[in-house]
Formats: structure tokens, C-alpha cells, sequence
């Protein structure tokens, strides 16, 4: 299962409703946010995570998907990730 929002806007919050904790994710360079989750069938291949460990597994990426970001050769891009717990 995966969502990709253009233009998502900085910073992108993951909070926990339990317990009001989460992680806040600063990128510069990456307009979009793609969430995902790996469902039944991909978890149970993944050897860090348990089989039913989808059932509470979230990935929120920042990316450039709607607009790619292209690089010529021998040239450089400077992208930034940042997150930080709130």
C-alpha cells in the first residue's frame, strides 16, 4: 500500500495519537512525500521485521517524484533529511 502527495508541504509530521510523540521530517531539495506500508505479503520477507508487523508499520519518505530531479554527469545535487523527535 503507498500514497504518493505532490508538493507536500515542510516539515511532515508523524505523530503517535496515543502517546503525542512523534517524528517531524525536514528535507530540502524533495517536494513530495510518498507513505507507504508493505502489507502482509512484503513484511513477511523483510528479516527485521515479524510477519504481522504491517499492522503497525508506517514509512513517510520525502522524494522528487512529481517533478524528477535529473543530473548531469560529472555534475553534483545536495539533497537534506533531517528528522527529529518531538
Amino acid at each position: 500500500t503507498d500514497r504518493i502527495y505532490c508538493d507536500a508541504p515542510p516539515p511532515l509530521y508523524l505523530i503517535d495519537n496515543k502517546s503525542y510523540q512523534g517524528v517531524a521530517i525536514h528535507s530540502e531539495g524533495m517536494a513530495d512525500a510518498v507513505v507507504w506500508n508493505p502489507w502482509s505479503d512484503k513484511c513477511a520477507s523483510f528479516k527485521d521485521l515479524a510477519p504481522d508487523d504491517y499492522l503497525k508499520f508506517i514509512c513517510v519518505e520525502r522524494g522528487a517524484i512529481n517533478s524528477p530531479l535529473y543530473i548531469a554527469s560529472g555534475k553534483h545535487l545536495s539533497l537534506k533529511h533531517h528528522l527529529s523527535v518531538i
